[in-house]
C-alpha cells in the first residue's frame, strides 16, 4: 500500500499485503554507518600519529583496530538482550555487594 493509496477495510488489506520480510539482525545503515566511522578514525589516526613513536609508526592504528574489534564482538553478544536484562544483572550483583560488606 502506498502512503498516497486508498483506505482499505482489513480484510482486502491482509489479501493484498506480501508476506512480511524478516526481521534483520542489525540495521544495515547504521551497521554501515559504524563501520565507516571505524575506518575513518583508523585512517585519521595512521596519518596523525605516524611519526609519534619511532619505529612503531602503527602503533596507536593497531591499538584503535582492537578496540574497534572488541566493541563488534561486544555489540554482536548484546544484540539480543534489552535492557531490564542488564538492569536484572545491575540489581543482583548490587545486591550481592551490599549484603557481603554489611558485617
Amino acid at each position: 500500500m502506498t502512503p498516497l493509496g486508498p483506505i482499505i477495510a482489513g480484510e482486502e488489506a491482509a489479501a493484498e499485503s506480501p508476506l512480511p520480510r524478516p526481521r534483520l539482525p542489525l540495521d544495515p545503515l547504521m551497521a554501515l554507518a559504524v563501520a565507516g566511522l571505524g575506518v575513518c578514525s583508523i585512517l585519521t589516526l595512521k596519518t596523525a600519529t605516524r611519526t609519534l613513536i619511532p619505529g612503531d609508526p602503527n602503533y596507536y592504528v593497531e591499538r584503535q583496530g582492537i578496540y574497534l574489534g572488541v566493541g563488534v564482538v561486544l555489540m554482536r553478544s548484546c544484540r539480543g538482550s534489552t535492557i531490564p536484562t542488564f538492569a536484572g544483572r545491575a540489581t543482583r550483583s548490587t545486591a550481592r555487594s551490599s549484603s557481603a560488606s554489611s558485617w
